[in-house]
C-alpha cells in the first residue's frame, strides 16, 4: 500500500476488529439475528464458537495495525460500529453506536486514517 501512495499521501482504512466480539456483544448480535429470523446459533456460547471459526482466518485489528503503523503517520483513529453492516435493517449504524458509547457492547471495528511517510531524497 504504502507504495502505491506519494509521500503524504492518505490511506483510509474502515476494517473489521472481529476479535473484539466479547460475550454482551454476542449476546446483543445473537439476539439481532434472531429479530431477522431463522437461522442464528441457539445459545451465546455457540454462537462465540462459530464467530472465532468463521473468523480464525482474519487477521486480528492489532495485527493490521502494527504492520500499516510503521509505514504511515497516524492522523485519525477511532473505534466504529460494524455489526450492523452483517445485521441488515434490523440494526442501524446509530443504533449500534449509541450501545457502544453506553458500554453496553464493544466497538467491532475501526476508522484509520494514514499519511504515508515522506521519502528520503
Amino acid at each position: 500500500m504504502a507504495r502505491l501512495l506519494r509521500s503524504g499521501g492518505r490511506l483510509l482504512v474502515h476494517e473489521h476488529a472481529w476479535e473484539h466480539l466479547d460475550e454482551p456483544t454476542a449476546r446483543w448480535y445473537l439476539e439481532q439475528r434472531r429479530a431477522r429470523g431463522p437461522g442464528a446459533p441457539p445459545t451465546v456460547d455457540r454462537c462465540m464458537d462459530e464467530w472465532s471459526e468463521d473468523h480464525r482466518d482474519l487477521h486480528t485489528s492489532a495485527t493490521m495495525l502494527a504492520a500499516i503503523e510503521p509505514r504511515f503517520t497516524q492522523r485519525y483513529f477511532t473505534w466504529t460500529p460494524y455489526l450492523y453492516g452483517e445485521l441488515g435493517p434490523v440494526v442501524t449504524d446509530e443504533q449500534e453506536q449509541a450501545l457502544i458509547a453506553a458500554g453496553t457492547i464493544q466497538a467491532t471495528g475501526f476508522n484509520y486514517v494514514d499519511e504515508r511517510h515522506e521519502t528520503p531524497a
